[in-house]
């Protein structure tokens, strides 16, 4: 995990543990993370995305978004974003 003023990046992505690294964020620099860096595609890697909501700008190679959006990574569930159409 390294930050950079607002920023996040993490090479974990698992639902829980960014939760818990939302919360250890939050007694460092309180407010929103700006920024996520998804390095790719799987589950373990970018998971991690819902538990920012929409309060943070995912930054990922577009073959990562287009992939995330399908659903492509197996037992994954990666809704897309209502404004990315």
């Amino acid at each position: 995990m390294s930050l950079a003023k607002t920023a996040f990046v993490s090479r974990y992505g698992l639902h829980a543990t960014f939760r818990k690294d939302k919360s250890a964020i939050a007694q460092i620099q309180p407010g929103k993370v700006d920024f996520m860096v998804n390095s790719h595609y799987h589950y373990d890697h970018a998971s991690g995305n819902a538990a920012f909501g929409l309060e943070s700008v995912i930054v990922a190679h577009e073959s990562i978004r287009r992939r995330l959006m399908e659903g492509r990574e197996a037992g994954a569930n990666f809704p897309g974003h209502p404004d990315a159409s």
